[in-house]
């Protein structure tokens, strides 16, 4: 009987070192997989961050256009500049049109 005992006891001391065993394993799975997860949302943290940064320049520029489109002056440049724009009391010559049109009397 003193045998069987001594085979019991290997076999439960066999049994609970594969079971640690497991459990390491488990566990340094479970550890990896978490470390990857973590890494992917830092990444991905930096890339909104970013973003955000990128948003909040876009922000202060269009803020500043507003205050510019604020002053009387700075909307009637820009509608000449862009929108070719004339005022009530200008008249517009076309130089190009001017120019090909002298050519043509000489």
């Amino acid at each position: 009987m003193a045998v069987k005992a001594k085979k019991n006891i290997k076999i439960k001391s066999k049994v609970f070192k594969v079971i640690i065993i497991l459990f390491t394993v488990y566990f340094m799975y479970l550890f990896y997989n978490q470390t990857v997860n973590y890494l992917e949302l830092m990444s991905k943290r930096e890339e909104l961050e970013k973003d955000v940064q990128e948003a909040k320049e876009e922000i202060e520029e269009l803020e500043f256009d507003i205050y510019r489109l604020d002053d009387k002056e700075q909307v009637e440049l820009i509608a000449r500049e862009e929108l070719r724009l004339i005022g009530s009391d200008e008249i517009l010559i076309n130089v190009r049109e001017h120019m090909s049109q002298e050519g043509q009397s000489d």
